[in-house]
């Protein structure tokens, strides 16, 4: 069965252990069989109406029949946990991973949570045979389809594009492309990797915890992705000499390149691309007006 976070694999099985739990309370306490009292005292009802005729009765045993084998039905297919669900079972695949992304697992799927959930959840709970097959289905289906329709930029590309409108032309498509190319990648690598507690915890600590990672200045990912990243398209500010794209110059030292069809601009890493972008931006703000609510050195504070 999939999901699609890391916490869903916890609630996911919590939710069906405690599900077992009040099954098993309701089982013993006989509370369970209140449903099927409630049909035969209907049936015996209409039974023992001293002015019912004969075919009275008979319809009335019918509807008994029907009821009772709707209501064995219902609750053999989606109240009465049958079929076994491991922890194993449940399993978070990130989509947008770059190369070979993890697949996490109750236990072991590198985040607090498995800490945090450690001493809560049993090796094995029962669910539903319905729910078992609708939850597969469903599971399946949308994986599929997120699949198929691909990686796109998510809330937070969409919202820095939104900003960077109010920045000038040549800053702002670096501001979008710098966003795209290097903080979308280094933020997906981020969450598809598995990070040492030890590692990770001090640096959420020292820089303000995970709204760090909210913006493409982030800094926790400069030191973990950035100058291990590089621009995909030649960087205006860069020469090729100076940021060399590592294919493009093998294949001109092979010949397969004419020199002179190589690009005059280069391809920085993110880190450099980063401290070019930063610098800008800070020129942008100290030249805006004071009035320039978008712009002005303390909007950019408030970011």
């Amino acid at each position: 069965m999939i999901v699609f976070n890391p916490l869903s694999l916890y609630t996911t099985y919590l939710g069906w252990q405690q599900y077992e739990v009040l099954f098993n309370a309701l089982w013993q306490t006989g509370l369970l069989y209140l449903g099927f009292l409630a049909i035969g005292y209907r049936f015996l009802k209409n039974v023992l109406n001293p002015a019912g005729a004969f075919y009275a009765v008979e319809h009335a045993l019918n509807n008994f029949l029907y009821e009772l084998a709707v209501t064995f039905l219902i609750c053999s297919l989606f109240v009465y946990p049958c079929v076994p669900l491991e922890t194993k079972a449940l399993q978070f695949k990130p989509l947008c991973g770059l190369k070979n992304p993890t697949t996490a697992v109750i236990g072991d799927s590198g985040t607090t949570y498995d800490e945090a959930f450690a001493d809560l959840l049993t090796n094995q709970v029962k669910i539903p045979i319905g729910f078992a097959i609708i939850q597969n289905f469903m599971s399946s289906f949308t994986y599929s389809l997120m699949k198929v329709t691909g990686c796109t930029d998510s809330l937070q590309s969409i919202q820095g594009d939104l900003v960077s409108t109010y920045l000038p032309q040549n800053i702002r498509k670096q501001a979008l492309d710098f966003h795209r190319q290097c903080f979308i990648e280094a933020r997906t690598k981020f969450n598809s990797e598995k990070h040492e507690a030890s590692e990770l915890d001090p640096m959420l600590k020292r820089y303000g915890g995970e709204d760090d990672l909210n913006w493409m200045g982030s800094k926790i990912l400069q030191k973990m992705y950035y100058s291990k990243l590089h621009a995909r398209q030649p960087v205006p500010g860069f020469t090729f000499h100076q940021a060399p794209n590592r294919n493009l110059e093998k294949a001109a030292n092979r010949g397969d390149i004419p020199p002179e069809q190589l690009p005059e601009d280069g391809y920085p890493s993110c880190q450099q691309w980063w401290h070019k972008i930063k610098a800008d931006l800070v020129d942008v703000s100290n030249q805006a007006s004071v009035f320039n609510k978008h712009l002005n050195y303390y909007a950019m504070l408030d970011r």
